[in-house]
């Protein structure tokens, strides 16, 4: 892990919601950055970038070299870097900034210390959160999640993010700044952008997304173009406290009302928004791992889910988060 920089090895005199914070600004790019102190307090293991930025749970970060992730967050495009294992360096990001968005973007809010006492109850999780126990859980743009995770449908990560670096570069807005290694930026398009512009003839025959001259993402474009007019027209307004507050099955219920979401995707939306933390998305390494290593390979993917929740309770969501990156990284299936 690299060492920490010299023009940050000083007092800090700024405090932020509990975090010692630097605000400097780059004399060469003038980018401002921030350094935030210490991270690590909220984990026995540390802060973890690649567990974080890797683990399947988004899609707009990609490594600029071993220590450094270029991504775009609520507008804002910026490069990330860890010290130390501890310090987290945001480049192009202000004081205020950590305010408003990345203090809350990196569950920061939250020691996870006590949660993986709580979730390590066997060898296999122990293996997990000792390999994975640093990546944190981000809790991202609701929007952008569910628009996301209706073209994961049938996708493999690397398809996803052309995809949704594509729908960005043409229907998002480029997003000014200086962020060192950014490259061109744009914003991730609104449900009211993309119900006016996406698809604009609107072929309701159209199940293969291919009948334009402009063919986006197959069969999912009908799902996209029909959930964001669903959004943009307010005949679904979500209920975040009553998604957040239900049981499970009535939070599914409610988000399996958009065009293209199955309860697989309206419990990746529900965890990866950070709207709920008990939840196990069930995809196909979750199904295998789950039955190799507790259940056996008849078990169903209910059965699977059902699992999950009454094992890992309310922290369902961070054990899977651990278990699915430990399990891809060692080809446990």
């Amino acid at each position: 892990m690299a060492d920490l920089p010299e023009q940050y090895k000083k007092d800090p005199d700024l405090w932020l919601k509990g975090f010692r914070v630097d605000e400097t600004i780059d004399p060469k790019t003038l980018c401002h950055r921030i350094l935030i102190h210490d991270v690590d307090v909220l984990s026995p293991f540390g802060f973890d970038l690649k567990g974080t930025f890797e683990s399947g749970q988004c899609f707009r970060w990609k490594a600029v070299d071993e220590n450094r992730y270029f991504g775009i967050v609520r507008g804002k495009a910026v490069v990330v870097s860890l010290y130390e294992k501890k310090h987290l360096l945001i480049e192009n990001a202000t004081a205020e900034d950590f305010s408003e968005i990345w203090y809350d973007y990196f569950d920061l809010s939250t020691n996870y210390a006590s949660i993986i006492r709580q979730v390590d109850k066997d060898g296999f999780m122990h293996e997990s959160v000792s390999f994975s126990g640093g990546a944190r859980l981000l809790r991202q743009d609701f929007e952008e999640v569910l628009f996301s995770y209706i073209l994961s449908a049938q996708n493999n990560i690397p398809r996803i993010k052309k995809l949704i670096e594509s729908l960005c570069e043409r229907y998002g807005d480029p997003i000014p700044g200086n962020a060192p290694d950014a490259g061109p930026a744009y914003s991730f398009p609104a449900a009211t952008v993309l119900s006016r512009q996406f698809c604009p003839e609107n072929r309701p025959g159209c199940r293969s997304g291919n009948l334009c001259g402009n063919p986006f993402g197959g069969y999912r474009c009908p799902y996209i173009r029909s959930t964001a007019e669903l959004l943009a027209t307010q005949q679904i307004v979500p209920d975040f406290e009553l998604l957040a507050d239900s049981g499970a099955k009535e939070a599914r219920r409610q988000m399996c009302r958009f065009p293209g979401v199955g309860e697989k995707v309206a419990d990746c939306v529900l965890l990866y928004s950070g709207i709920r933390k008990d939840l196990c998305p069930v995809d196909t390494w979750v199904e295998k791992t789950i039955q190799s290593r507790y259940l056996g390979k008849a078990a169903t993917k209910n059965e699977i889910r059902a699992f999950t929740e009454s094992y890992f309770g309310r922290y369902a969501g961070y054990a899977q988060l651990w278990f699915f990156y430990y399990a891809r990284n060692h080809s446990i299936r």
